[in-house]
């Protein structure tokens, strides 16, 4: 189970501030929803596989934020979905070779008929007559279609790798607009970075996730293969094609639209080279934890009109690396275990009584697990508690834990 990590609502009582929380289940909270299950995948046959069967109709959670009042959750399988609407920030891939051929766009019915009879021939004994009967320009051509048709037939084969959460929302920002007083809602997902109201793709990056800087600027980091460099996703004909970018620096944190670097140099990648490194930034001040076991390590930088300076570097216990970072008023903060460390004082500044700490929020709060099956919600930084949820609950992240 999990709850959503959300933009907190404030609510004053009693001359006494406290945070609304968001859940699935209506314990706490305003509007209480939950999305329809969406079945992204389309198949010319009924699926027969239990597992997928289960995983097509979930619409599993993976990022969530309350903007202006409306809670807007992102899914594992590409949609934005908020109280009263569903928009399908991942168009629609199609992994059946049957409906490719189907609602392939030939460029007439003769195109069409032609290439059906071409598959249909092609390995077939006398299959090579056929194909010297063609014009060479209509061969190629019939051909080209035949390697796309080979492309979906591949990913029929490896639905998995979509099911396993590929396609996902990768989290949710908010931004000024230079032109406007007015915050505007960003998702980020494989094919970029959208505007969540519109559906226009401001960057077509795909990112690896999206950070909120301060509360007017927010950026993110492209994500990054090894060996190809920063990836650009397309879809066409139902296929979906990675397109290498080498010239995107991967290590610093750009601004949504790719035209500017908030932060230079952050290289948020552990010491193997392929797993993300944990980072956190408000603009400023700058920490990240990499490493690779046994080797762990914490460095905190600082950045003032474009100059950055490291100010310290801290050797990390292995058993005591934080799982996740934060910057509250220029302390660097972590989620360490069964404790939230402030690594700029050295110092431990939460641990529960009695229990586990869940998760960690980007707003600060954390979420305690007790021995009782309650899941209580905590303000680290007051030492209050603040909910008492029955069940095992987790925030979820706009950025990756």
């Amino acid at each position: 189970m999990t709850l959503t990590e959300l933009i907190v609502k404030k609510e004053k009582n009693k001359n006494v501030v406290r945070e609304q929380v968001f859940t699935f289940d209506g314990s706490l909270g305003g509007p209480v929803w939950e999305s329809s299950p969406i079945t992204r995948f389309r198949f010319s046959k009924p699926v027969e596989n239990d597992y997928f069967k289960e995983q097509l109709a979930a619409n599993h959670p993976t990022a969530g934020i309350v903007f202006q009042g409306i809670p807007y959750i992102g899914t594992s399988d590409g949609f934005v979905c908020t109280v009263n609407t569903s928009i399908q920030r991942i168009p629609e891939i199609l992994v059946d070779t049957d409906i490719f051929v189907k609602e392939y766009k030939f460029r007439d019915a003769e195109e069409r008929k032609a290439f059906e009879r071409f598959n249909e021939e092609l390995g077939k004994p006398g299959s090579l007559r056929l194909l010297v009967e063609k014009d060479q320009i209509v061969l190629n051509r019939l051909r080209e279609i035949y390697d796309l048709l080979n492309i979906v037939a591949a990913q029929e084969r490896n639905l998995d790798c979509y099911l396993s959460g590929a396609l996902a929302i990768r989290g949710f920002v908010t931004n000024k607009d230079a032109d406007s007083a007015t915050l505007t809602l960003y998702d980020g997902h494989p094919l970029g970075i959208s505007n969540t109201s519109s559906g226009e793709i401001i960057n077509y990056l795909e990112p690896e996730a999206l950070y909120q800087v301060s509360p007017e600027l927010a950026g993110f980091v492209p994500n990054w293969n090894p060996v190809k460099g920063a990836m650009r996703n397309t879809l066409e004909s139902g296929i979906l094609q990675s397109i290498p970018v080498p010239c995107v620096d991967y290590r610093s944190l750009w601004s949504l639209g790719g035209k500017a670097r908030i932060v230079e140099g952050i290289c948020p990648r552990d010491g193997s080279g392929f797993a993300s490194a944990k980072f956190a930034t408000d603009g400023k001040t700058i920490a990240v934890s990499h490493g690779n076991h046994p080797y762990y390590a914490l460095d905190i930088f600082t950045q003032d009109k474009g100059k950055k300076e490291k100010i310290k570097h801290i050797d990390l216990d292995p058993q005591k690396t934080p799982s996740k970072l934060l910057i509250k008023e220029g302390s660097v903060l972590g989620l360490c275990g069964n404790e939230i460390r402030d690594f700029s004082k050295k110092e431990d500044i939460f641990k529960p009584k009695q229990g586990s700490i869940l998760s960690l929020a980007d707003s600060g709060l954390c979420t305690v697990f007790t021995a009782d099956g309650k899941t209580e919600v905590y303000d680290p930084f007051r030492n209050e508690e603040i909910a008492e949820l029955k069940g095992d609950y987790r925030f979820l992240s706009a950025t990756p834990q």
